[in-house]
């Protein structure tokens, strides 16, 4: 009788030391690999907005997690999938279609056009005589995808549509500003140099976690983090620290 104790108590043991194995797996995360939200400088060390905001979240919430540098298709393909993950990314029903919206980190993007200094933009008819660069392959969600008035020139990215800015092949640019000033002052663009902005449209971002791939006690774990970091702006320092 005393070895059939032993027994169990041996097996729980083992129960109880595989449970705790399974919890410490670190959670998978995401970031876009896009400046200024998340990149890999020189030495090849990972840096951004996004990337640095999750991370102080994954810390207050106690987590183990293995953060990555992805493109926004391989996010969405996987989220798609099922892959149990979380990321930050802008709010939108196509997000909370596939993934659980956790909680607003306090960061909104706002899709602006600012023009070379000297030109006149003061509203988005004023588009329509200038030649704006946008990323190519970019999506806005706002009627100046589909506008075949406007005169767009393509740029690989951000940086270089900046550069195209500052050195006057075209007239103005429209991207998201924070991507706009993290480029410019990487190039040295003094903000004075372009028009005050005009906002297209404006998104949140949130924390999302792939749908039925984690507990509520996780999620709740999570969101009560962001919203702690949030309303004691530690996400906002992270965030503006990149902007100038």
């Amino acid at each position: 009788m005393r070895n059939t104790g032993r027994i169990l108590i041996f097996w729980l043991l083992l129960v109880v030391t595989a449970t705790s194995a399974a919890r410490a797996e670190p959670v998978r995360f995401h970031t876009l690999d896009i400046p200024p939200y998340g990149f890999t400088d020189a030495a090849g060390m990972k840096h951004g907005m996004l990337y640095d905001i999750a991370n102080v979240i994954a810390d207050e919430a106690g987590l183990n997690i293995s953060h990555d540098l992805v493109p926004l298709a391989r996010i969405v393909k996987e989220v798609q999938q099922g892959v149990p993950l979380c990321t930050i990314v802008t709010k939108s029903p196509f997000s909370e279609s596939m993934a659980t919206a956790v909680a607003h980190t306090g960061q909104d993007t706002v899709v602006a056009a600012v023009a070379r200094k000297g030109i006149i933009l003061k509203n988005y008819e004023d588009l329509y005589r200038l030649d704006v660069v946008i990323t190519r392959g970019s999506y806005i969600g706002h009627k100046f995808d589909k506008d075949t008035l406007i005169k767009k020139r393509f740029a690989n990215d951000g940086d270089q549509g900046v550069r195209m800015l500052q050195r006057g092949r075209v007239d103005a640019m429209v991207a998201p500003l924070e991507t706009t000033y993290f480029n410019m002052a990487k190039n040295g663009y003094d903000r004075r140099e372009v028009t005050a902005p005009v906002p297209l449209v404006s998104r949140e971002f949130w924390l999302h976690c792939t749908k039925n791939s984690f507990g509520e006690g996780l999620i709740t774990t999570l969101r009560n983090a962001t919203q702690k970091l949030a309303k004691a702006g530690t996400l906002a320092k992270i965030w503006d620290g990149y902007l100038h």
